[in-house]
């Protein structure tokens, strides 16, 4: 008794398939620090881990509805051996874009046990919707 194998004439490689998950050496690395973003009626609140770091090494700034972190460690004067090192202290830039709903002007950060606060104060969106007469 022969058994006959049909083969599918056309299959999508298997990193192209939707339940493919790839394996993490080959998962692309996040661009920063990981983040944690919460909405609550008054704010946006997010959250930026960064350990090892000091305020200072910190900087915020909006450009148009832009929100950049960046953040440069401070260099060491001695050079240290390692005879094993699994983490390092690196700089970062990061932005968000921020929505119509963000006050720009009354954004606050604090900096406490190595995550990086910044609360996002809510207003109400500018209406710029106008009457016109049809003549």
């Amino acid at each position: 008794m022969m058994k006959y194998v049909v083969k599918s004439p056309v299959r999508a490689p298997r990193y192209r398939q939707a339940h493919y998950v790839a394996p993490y050496h080959r998962r692309q690395a996040p661009a920063g620090p990981a983040i944690n973003l919460r909405e609550t009626d008054e704010a946006f609140i997010l959250n930026l881990a960064a350990p090892g770091m000091s305020r200072e090494n910190f900087s915020l700034k909006v450009d148009q509805e832009t929100l950049i972190i960046t953040a440069s460690p401070e260099a060491s004067q001695e050079e240290v051996k390692y005879t094993r090192q699994e983490f390092r202290v690196a700089g970062f830039e990061r932005k968000f874009h921020l929505p119509e709903t963000v006050n720009t002007e009354a954004i606050k950060a604090s900096y406490e046990q190595g995550v990086l606060e910044i609360h996002l104060p809510k207003q109400e969106p500018e209406k710029n919707t106008r009457s016109i007469t049809v003549q």
